[in-house]
């Protein structure tokens, strides 16, 4: 799902609070979450975020009394100790943002009333807009997953959408091919399940680690439900094994049949209201080093097996 983001004019301007070690830290963190963007261009070249600039942000003061083009390319001498932050802030405006002449209000109504294509702002420093919702609003790496998640949970498109949108927001979990289809199956279908599979899928991704206890798994998943509010549990009858072992490929491409016993209870859809319980389930394995990259391994996202 491509996106428009907009490097936004009003979070470069120097604030009181901010101190040049400060400014160095936000710099870079802008840089890293841009160079993500790329990689994930690079992966799926054809739903290419869009990072756009307008030259006003040239104007900017950056420091005080120092605006973005003195600092860039002035002879201030006390600003020859950012050599590399000059470098880093050039190759943001120059080298990965298209120059467009809509002015700063013009880019706040496109975001406050985007359609298709969803739309946000790139910022330097932290800075709340009146009518942004702060979802749209991009600092870190962080932010555009929860950014994108956020849209894919509203518009899953369809099964084979969500598949491909879910291979890049969620970066440490490894999806088996199987997911695809096992989608096709949700008991009440994707597109009332797909903020609580986004949802569960952001925990999984962000959270489990920090719970995992590679020696008690059942130890593993009861923190895990209890910390972010997800329903976790293990295959109890060892009779099923078969049927929840799936074929992933290790580091020497071999193929290797895993057991992904874990399990993710969907019960409830996105729907207010709707009492029903739905038997879906998102079977997981919480990874091996040795088998693709060490991430978690989401083998089904669908009725229960």
């Amino acid at each position: 799902m491509k996106a428009d983001l907009y490097l936004f004019n009003s979070s470069f301007i120097d604030k009181d609070e901010i101190s040049p070690d400060i400014f160095c830290d936000n710099l870079r963190e802008l840089q890293k979450t841009i160079l993500h963007i790329n990689k994930i261009n690079n992966q799926f070249p054809s739903e290419k975020d869009q990072v756009f600039r307008n030259n006003d942000i040239f104007e900017i003061m950056i420091f005080e009394n120092i605006t973005i083009s003195e600092f860039l390319y002035g002879g201030n001498a006390n600003f020859s100790k950012f050599r590399d932050e000059k470098l880093v802030l050039s190759k943001i405006l120059i080298n990965h943002a298209k120059q467009i002449d809509l002015i700063e209000e013009e880019i706040l109504n496109i975001v406050r009333n985007y359609s298709d294509t969803p739309t946000g702002l790139l910022c330097l420093h932290s800075i709340s807009v009146d009518e942004i919702d702060n979802k749209l609003i991009i600092r870190t790496k962080e932010h555009w997953d929860n950014f994108h998640r956020y849209f894919l949970s509203k518009n899953p498109v369809d099964e084979s959408n969500f598949y491909c949108e879910s291979q890049k927001y969620f970066t440490n979990i490894h999806f088996h091919l199987n997911v695809e289809a096992s989608l096709k199956r949700l008991e009440g279908g994707l597109e009332k399940f797909a903020e609580t599979i986004v949802y569960n899928l952001t925990q999984l991704n962000d959270n489990f680690s920090k719970c995992n206890n590679p020696s008690d798994r059942i130890r593993t998943l009861r923190e895990f439900s209890s910390i972010c509010k997800v329903d976790a549990s293990a295959e109890g009858d060892t009779r099923r094994r078969s049927s929840l072992t799936f074929e992933f490929i290790d580091e020497n491409s071999n193929p290797i049949s895993i057991y992904c016993e874990a399990h993710l209870k969907l019960g409830k859809n996105d729907l207010p209201g709707d009492t029903h319980c739905y038997f879906n389930r998102i079977y997981f394995h919480e990874g091996k080093p040795d088998v693709e990259g060490g991430r978690i391994l989401v083998a089904h996202i669908g009725k229960h097996l």
